[in-house]
């Protein structure tokens, strides 16, 4: 990570130059793919939400959160969980892995196979 930092350029001679840099390092996504991400992450929550097994969303802040999402979370149709505040940025994983593995453990426990209103909710990991 150190070496990657430390080969960035200290500045640039215009904002043009800044941002070129940016995509021939792959450090932000050209124009054009804007418009496939609007369109993929909708898409992946709703393919999210209609999964028929126990779901956990694992979020560093939920300032991103999308307003379905949310609304859904809050029926109680899947379990959210917002590291904000423990110290965790993009990489969950790396900031603060025994966190983490507490939120999994515990979201494993939680949903053993369960029967709601007579209808058996798939087990964690369960086909």
């Amino acid at each position: 990570m150190h070496a990657i930092l430390h080969s960035r350029p200290e500045g640039f001679d215009s904002v043009e130059e800044g941002i070129d840099w940016q995509y021939m390092f792959d450090v932000v996504l050209p124009p054009a793919h804007t418009n496939l991400l609007s369109g993929w992450f909708p898409s992946l929550s709703s393919l999210f939400l209609g999964l028929r097994s126990a779901r956990l969303l694992l979020l560093a802040g939920a300032e991103r959160l999308y307003t379905t999402l949310m609304v859904d979370q809050m029926q109680g149709k899947f379990w959210l969980e917002v590291m904000a505040g423990s110290g965790v940025g993009h990489l969950v994983h790396e900031d603060d892995p025994m966190k983490l593995a507490e939120i999994l453990a515990d979201f494993w426990r939680r949903n053993e196979r369960n029967v709601v209103r007579g209808n058996v909710i798939k087990a964690v990991g369960e086909v």
